[in-house]
């Protein structure tokens, strides 16, 4: 977003950092890579802001990280679509069916944590 003094804020997720506690990390590395391969068309570009802004004649002055944290499955599941996008994963072959369904079950059963950073770029024009 431009503002009226030349200043610019751009802010982007890079769900390459989507991490998801669980007791399998290999179903998680999986659906990771399901989502940033097949779901998110730039999947990094919240790493990417300095220098799409520096590219585009801004100065870029502040990068703020921002950690989303979910301990809630369901209000995680409500903005990710966690069920939803394994689903999409065993389909698009990222994760076999019993895996998906131990996964899923861990997520629902057991103490949830999920953490994704937002990162924040103030730039100068």
């Amino acid at each position: 977003m431009l503002k009226a003094d030349g200043r610019a804020v751009f802010a982007e997720p890079d769900y390459d950092t989507l991490v998801i506690d669980c007791p399998d990390a290999g179903a998680m590395r999986a659906y990771r890579s399901f989502v940033t391969d097949s779901v998110v068309r730039n999947s990094t570009i919240g790493r990417q802001l300095t220098r799409l802004a520096t590219s585009a004649g801004f100065a870029t002055t502040h990068v703020i990280p921002v950690s989303s944290v979910f301990d809630d499955v369901r209000s995680a599941d409500e903005i990710l679509g966690i069920g939803r996008v394994t689903q999409r994963a065993v389909s698009a072959g990222f994760l076999d069916r019993e895996t998906a369904d131990d996964w899923l079950n861990d997520l629902w059963t057991q103490p949830f944590f999920a953490t994704m950073t937002l990162f924040i770029a103030v730039a100068e024009g």
